[in-house]
């Protein structure tokens, strides 16, 4: 799993993520997959990077097993059930790189936006981010102008792609496929509650999707 962009402020996030899953030996794309999970019920969106498999079962897990309000009330557990879960996958799969979970929600209580990161190199441990904006894979994006979403990220993403098949193959994460968006938006309704409304979408091509489609479709 491999590019995930963000930017939130107090009512809105937007994410960005490519949908190529690679070959951990030669990082040539294995197959294309959504990377980012709506959960409406929790106002709230999944998503991770590093192990897709574990991502996906993460993001089905905290869907069916938690008998949470929002995305605040699920980082009451989200850590110790991570490292629990993690330890065990880890165990029956030999995974020898790190994966990091990010939960995006509203919190109805505080009436704003909240973004809370779980990363295996530190445990799972909870960290909750200040708004602002996240480039992963990182590179220097403070170039790059953000005023029609979610076109304006695919120039970040090719900017991603260029920098990765820059570095030793051994180095790579492998960036492709489409780019997919999401939102997450608060609106006041004129009874003076909170309306959460969440959307997604396939967007551009990156560039090279051809050619990875039909190197991954000739490994099926």
């Amino acid at each position: 799993m491999t590019v995930l962009n963000f930017m939130f402020d107090e009512k809105n996030i937007f994410i960005v993520t490519d949908s190529t899953f690679s070959d951990p030996n030669d990082k040539m794309p294995m197959g294309y997959c959504s990377k980012a999970f709506c959960l409406p019920h929790l106002d709230g969106i999944v998503a991770g990077t590093g192990y897709a498999s574990f991502i996906v079962t993460w993001s089905m897990h905290a869907n069916t097993n938690f008998c949470v309000r929002d995305i605040p009330h699920l980082d009451v557990f989200a850590a110790e059930v991570l490292s629990e879960m993690y330890q065990q996958f880890s165990d029956e799969r030999g995974l020898s790189g790190s994966t990091t979970l990010y939960h995006f929600g509203y919190d109805r209580v505080e009436r704003r936006m909240r973004v809370f990161v779980y990363r295996s190199s530190s445990n799972f441990q909870s960290e909750e981010l200040a708004y602002g904006y996240a480039v992963k894979p990182p590179i220097d994006a403070s170039s790059f102008e953000i005023r029609s979403f979610p076109d304006d990220y695919l120039p970040i993403i090719e900017a991603q792609k260029a920098a990765d098949e820059a570095l030793p193959v051994e180095e790579r994460v492998g960036v492709g496929g489409h780019m997919l968006a999401y939102t997450l938006r608060a609106f006041l309704q004129e009874n003076g509650t909170e309306s959460v409304v969440l959307n997604t979408w396939k967007s551009s091509e990156i560039s090279g999707y051809e050619e990875g489609w039909q190197h991954a479709a000739g490994n099926i």
